[in-house]
């Protein structure tokens, strides 16, 4: 099974085949869009299952204790300052998502494309067609909101591991309601559906 592997914060990611992925904040439809000061998560992943991934990538080891220090502040207090900036990101992702799509919407050949996507046999082919992902992308985030998966992926100090259990009851409790999926991940905890190193 042909792996897509990426890097991000000095770590690697090997997704399996079956997800299509794209790294948005380095996309070119990502990138006509943030000169205008939008945010963005920097993985966007589609299955075929109709399920969504959005990730976003924290690499907070191996920094000097100064630097540890202002990433403490980021995790701690009723609302952590890290949280925000994701919900930030997740929030300015889900509209650019849109407007990509919506502008995708107005060209002929992508609509009559798009509705290929009904036929199961046909695809995985055309999820690997960019116009036809963030098409596919908004149907899921408009039409299967459960379907999202909302992914923190966090690799911490051992000194701020205690952080993390705080962060995850806060993650779907105060700021992710409309996405139940919300998790924090790290190299220790993570599902099968990507390798990381």
């Amino acid at each position: 099974m042909q792996k897509q592997i990426f890097t991000e914060s000095n770590l690697q990611f090997k997704f399996n085949s079956n997800w299509k992925i794209k790294k948005y904040d380095e996309h070119p439809f990502y990138q006509a869009m943030s000169g205008v000061g939008m945010s963005a998560v920097d993985f966007v992943g589609i299955h075929p299952s109709e399920k969504l991934l959005l990730m976003e990538v924290k690499n907070f080891k191996s920094r000097s204790e100064k630097e540890n220090l202002r990433t403490l502040e980021k995790l701690e207090g009723d609302s952590p300052l890290l949280l925000e900036i994701l919900e930030e990101k997740v929030e300015e992702t889900q509209k650019g998502i849109q407007a990509i799509s919506q502008y995708l919407h107005k060209k002929w050949w992508c609509r009559t494309r798009f509705q290929l996507l009904d036929h199961p046999a046909l695809q995985s082919y055309l999820l690997s067609i960019d116009r036809l992902f963030w098409m596919k992308a908004h149907q899921i985030l408009r039409d299967f909101p459960n379907q999202v998966q909302l992914i923190l992926w966090l690799e911490l100090p051992e000194e701020m591991e205690a952080q993390r259990k705080f962060l995850q009851e806060n993650l779907s409790k105060n700021h992710f309601e409309s996405l139940p999926n919300a998790k924090i991940w790290s190299i220790e905890r993570h599902d099968t559906f990507v390798e990381v190193k």
